[in-house]
This record gives C-alpha cells, structure tokens and sequence, in this order.
C-alpha cells in the first residue's frame, strides 16, 4: 500500500516576478523529488510505474488582486507611455516649427509686435499639452482595455490614486525634457521631410530606455534613478506594483527636473539665434557653432559645445558603459574609458572643426609645473583625501558591502592591468574630455574660479558615486587649477596618474590608515602650498595668454 501524500503549501507573490521564479524552482524540485521516490519504491514492490504522485502540492497566492493587475501593467504599461508621449510631441514639433520655416511664416511671426520669448513660450506649452495628453490617454485607455479584455476576480487592473498621482507628476519634467529636445531637432531642419528625418533617429533613442521595465533585473535604485528616461520608466514600473520609496521618487523627479532644465536651456539659446531659425539649410553643425564660425580657423569651444559633449558622454556611459562594465568588470572599465570617453572628444573637435592645440591645451610642461603637480598630487592622495573623505564618511557612509567590492576589485587583478585600466587609461581619457574641451567651454563663459568649480563638480558628478562624489569633485578642481594656471593638460595627466596611483596602491595602508603619524600631516600641507605656489607662478604662460 502506498504510504499517505505529505501535503505541502508554496506561499509565493504571484505579483513578484522572483516571488513566481522561487515558486516554479521549488515546484520542479519537488516534482523531481517525487518522481525518482515513486520509482524506488515501485521498483522495489514489483509495480509498473505509474505517474503517481508522493506530494499533495497545493500552491497559496498571497498577492493582491490589484497587485497581480499591477504585476502585469508594470511590463509594458511604462515604455508605452514614454513612447506615447514623445510620439505626442514628435508631429506638433514638426509642424510648428520645421513646417512653419519651410512656408515661411515662423519669419513672419517672430517679426510681429510680440515679444519672441512669449511665441516661443506659446510654442513650447502647446506641444508639451499635446505630449502630455497623449501619454495621459494611453495610460488610461491600456487601463480599461486591459480591465474589460482580461480583468476577473482574480485580476484587478484598476491604478490606485495614489500611484496614478505620482504617474501623473512624474510625466510632467519627462515630458518637458522630451519636448525641448524635439523642438531644439525640429529647429535644425529647413522641411517637413528633413525634420522627420532628424527627428525619428532621436524618437527611438529618447524611447529606447523606457524598455528597461521588461527585464526583471533591473530595478529602481540609486544609480538606475539618476539614468534619463530608464528612471521614469522605472518609477512608473515601482507605482505600478505598489512600491512607494520617497527618497527615489525624490531622486527622480530631481533629476529629470535638471535634465529637462538643460534641455530647455540649449533649446532657448538655439531660439535666440536667426542664423538657425531662418537658415536656408538643414545642418546639426549649426547646432554647435554658425556658418561664419565654423569657416574661421583656431576656433575653441564654447560653453554651450562644452554642455552638449558632456551630456553625450555621460549618456553613453549610462547606457552602454555601465552594462558593458557590469559583464565584463575592469576590461569593461577599459573599453568604457577608449570608446565612451576619449573617443567622443576626438570625434567632437575633428568633426566641428576646433583648434586641436588650443581646444586640448596641448602645450609643453616645463620643469617647475611638473614639479608643482607631482607636490600636488602626493599632498591631495596623503593630506586633503584623508580629511575629505572623513568628512564625506560622516555625511554620507559607504555601505559595507560597496566597500567590499572595491576592495575585491583590487586584490584579484594583476598589477600590470590594474595600472593599465583604472591609473592609465582613466587618467589619459578623462583628461582629454574635462581638462579638454569642457574647461576650454567653461572658461570661455566664467572667470577661473568659477571654471576650476564647475569643471571640478562635473567631473565629481561624472564618476556616479554618491558616496566619493565630494572627494572627487574636489580633486577634479585641483587638476582644473593645475591645467588652468600651467595651460596644459599633461601636467593634469600627470596628476590624475599619480593620485590614481596612490589611491591604488596606497590607498588602503596609508591614508586611510588612522595610525597616520601626524608630522605626515605637516610635511603633506608644506608640500600643498608649495605646488600650489610654482603652478600659480606658471600663469605668465597659461591660458590666459594662449
């Protein structure tokens, strides 16, 4: 006689995409646990085998009828929306100002008695309302299709209004940004037809993003919240399911608020210029410099360029850098550095047609500048990291287990492609790009200080670490200073390789080391002041007179 069934229950969350992948391994488990039983023990009795079962399996859904709706609007409800609403800016745009130049009569009205910041304005609010609408009607008719096609009393696809108020919010700075970039594309073209052209390679790249919502493993975190549009998408997916993290919210709604600033930014200095608005022709090089500039010689960026290359970077290495470092850890660093960092810079002067020397501060270092880096450099890594990152360490404390990662990242790679990926190659690319064209941009627009602070703060924002954003921004001013006062960038190559160095393969013995001998200290801050003195002396040859 065979023995009674074990009943066993599998509580899962049929709402939670790990939840439903630990139910099936576990059911697969027991069913394979099962099987091979039943064939012993039938073996051993002499009985045929038979599809019998050991275990009375019965499986208990916890989720929530409006959670399991939920669960399933999340996959593909996000990237609909953001599809829809730049699909709802995509023909206004077009029309209103590509169509408008190609009939002539956006000539005509900016020359009417009107102000042209309240034409722009009108523009600008009328295609957003349209954007907005559109994705707002395909969130709510996805909702009731879905409700009336598959909703039963197991699946409830009504949105709470909670979630659908934080939708809503959230669809506002997305949209904005998705409508100033339009309108800045549209501008660019002289036709309706060009315009299309230009602007369905952007449609599909502004979209692409939002598609992260179908695959499982990327969640709403701190680093995917700063990413554009993936974040939108992301918090839409979370609201969805019922997660409701303010801090992410926050961090969101923050970013792609400064995101769309920028956007605007560009768009409205673009507005400003004739030679674009009433160009007879269709070019993006317009979009960097005027026809007139651009046949002039020893040209250099200016801050608009600066900002432009500095958002395509970093977009890149959001989309394309991180996944490719995450696969294939320091060589992806690497790849990263050549094809996402110093590629782009080339490229970006080669094709606008900027003085290379000038544009990249190619100019000799002599001995006193190259002494004042290397005296920078060892009293930044030994004096001003060790106090910083103390400082940062109580506002903002690294996780146990991000330090941990760092610390595995270092001790099972060789030295040879240690010194290679994170001191070589970072400190040559990374120079090329911020001690580049972005402090030649900024510098174009502010005096020095402001241009060591804000080249500084970006290349601390760049790096995507919340936990060392100070230190870093701090050590990004101090290679501007050096580049800015000496006019060139090798002594900030220098300086970035050295620290790097140190941090490296010093970082963890000593200045991090709290048994530091405090004359250390003394010797450190004597040799700050003193690179700080023979890089100021080289200003009689820096920038300001090249």
């Amino acid at each position: 006689m065979l023995r009674k069934k074990i009943e066993i229950k599998i509580y899962y969350d049929k709402s939670n995409f790990e939840s439903i992948t630990a139910y099936s391994k576990i059911k697969n488990l027991l069913d394979d646990f099962s099987k091979n039983n039943l064939e012993i023990y039938l073996s051993q009795k002499g009985i045929n085998k038979e599809k019998i079962s050991i275990f009375d399996l019965k499986d208990k859904n916890i989720a929530s009828n409006e959670k399991i709706g939920g669960f399933y609007l999340s996959g593909i409800l996000p990237f609909l929306i953001i599809f829809m609403t730049i699909l709802g800016a995509f023909y206004p745009s077009i029309e209103q100002i590509a169509g408008e130049k190609e009939r002539g009569t956006l000539e005509t009205l900016l020359t009417a008695p009107i102000n042209k910041e309240d034409i722009i304005t009108g523009k600008f609010l009328n295609i957003s309302l349209f954007a907005f609408l559109t994705g707002l009607l395909n969130l709510i008719s996805m909702t009731l299709s879905m409700n009336l096609l598959l909703g039963n009393n197991s699946i409830n696809f009504n949105i709470p209004w909670i979630s659908l108020l934080f939708i809503l919010i959230s669809l506002i700075p997305i949209t904005i940004f998705f409508v100033a970039i339009m309108m800045l594309v549209s501008s660019l073209a002289n036709s309706f037809k060009d315009a299309q052209n230009f602007l369905t390679p952007v449609y599909l790249i502004c979209g692409f993003p939002s598609i992260i919502t179908i695959f499982p493993a990327f969640k709403l975190n701190l680093q995917t919240s700063l990413i554009p549009v993936a974040n939108v998408s992301l918090l839409i997916k979370d609201l969805l399911l019922g997660r409701f993290d303010i801090q992410l919210i926050l961090l969101v709604l923050i970013s792609t608020c400064i995101y769309s600033f920028l956007a605007i930014l560009a768009t409205s200095k673009l507005f400003n210029r004739e030679d674009i608005l009433f160009s007879d022709e269709s070019n993006f090089k317009l979009l960097f410099t005027n026809r007139e500039q651009y046949k002039s010689k020893n040209r250099t960026p200016n801050l608009n360029d600066a900002i432009i290359l500095y958002i395509i970077v970093f977009a890149l290495l959001l989309y394309l850098g991180n996944p490719i470092q995450s696969k294939y850890k320091l060589d992806g660093v690497l790849i990263s550095e050549l094809i996402f960092v110093l590629l782009p810079s080339l490229l970006f002067v080669k094709y606008l047609n900027f003085d290379y020397k000038k544009t990249f501060n190619l100019k000799r270092i002599t001995i006193k500048s190259f002494i004042g880096s290397l005296f920078l450099a060892l009293s930044s890594g030994f004096f001003l990291l060790k106090i910083v990152n103390n400082i940062q360490e109580r506002i903002i404390p690294m996780p146990e287990e991000v330090r941990k990662s760092f610390e595995y990242i270092l001790s099972d790679v060789s030295i040879i492609k240690l010194f290679l990926v994170v001191i070589l190659s970072a400190g040559i690319c990374e120079e090329f790009l911020f001690r580049g064209p972005i402090l030649t941009g900024v510098r174009s627009k502010f005096n020095n200080f402001w241009t060591i602070f804000i080249v500084g703060l970006l290349f601390g924002i760049f790096h995507v670490n919340l936990y060392k954003v100070i230190p870093t921004s701090i050590l990004g001013m101090i290679i501007t200073f050096i580049t800015l006062y000496t006019g060139s960038i090798f002594n900030g190559i220098i300086f970035h390789i050295l620290n790097n160095s140190l941090a490296v393969f010093l970082g963890g013995r000593l200045w991090l080391a709290n048994e530091t001998p405090f004359y250390y200290f003394i010797i450190f801050l004597l040799l700050f002041f003193i690179g700080i003195y023979l890089i100021i002396n080289e200003k009689n040859s820096s920038l300001d007179k090249t």
